[in-house]
């Protein structure tokens, strides 16, 4: 048996739907407006099965129902921003720090999902693939240096990735703080 739709989502269709059917001209069923039957016919045609009663809706409908008529009545949102995980004191001295001219050359951590997930977000910016990234990485412009293979290994080493991304999407006024 699939999950069926919670309660508190139910509440929300059903006040969704009111907003809607308040403001369309075309809620019209049987020559009764904002009738339960027009209600099930919309979300048996947009489920694609026949619905008696919203509270046979499964998690997924409602979720899909609830979207649709957010966009209708107004009421999209952009999907919530990613709160940043805070960093203790030495990770964000590392993050800070590591792979910067003057910085400390004696630790050595390793990059993290949040560093690399920093470097794919500039590459889709700059709507560069993995070939045009190794390229640039072995050019005389590396941000690594000249090596036979450049790899991102440590976080300074992404870190000076990052940097070098950040001023190129900056000259492309394609940087946005994210």
């Amino acid at each position: 048996m699939p999950d069926l739709i919670s309660a508190a989502a139910l509440r929300r269709l059903q006040t969704l739907y009111s907003a809607y059917a308040s403001r369309a001209l075309d809620v019209v069923f049987d020559g009764e407006q904002h009738s339960r039957a027009f209600r099930l016919r919309w979300a048996s045609e947009s489920c694609g099965r026949e619905i008696t009663s919203f509270r046979e809706l499964t998690k997924a409908e409602g979720n899909t129902l609830i979207d649709v008529l957010q966009t209708a009545v107004g009421q999209a949102t952009e999907p919530p921003r990613r709160q940043r995980k805070k960093m203790d004191r030495e990770a964000a001295r590392a993050a800070g720090t590591e792979g910067r001219r003057d910085g400390d050359r004696g630790r050595i951590s390793l990059p993290d999902q949040e560093d690399f997930r920093r470097i794919e977000d500039a590459l889709t910016r700059l709507g560069w693939d993995q070939a045009r990234l190794e390229k640039w990485l072995r050019s005389p412009s590396s941000p690594l240096g000249r090596k036979a293979n450049p790899q991102v290994r440590t976080k300074g080493d992404a870190n000076r990735v990052w940097w070098a991304l950040k001023r190129i999407l900056k000259r492309e006024g394609k940087w946005t703080a994210a």
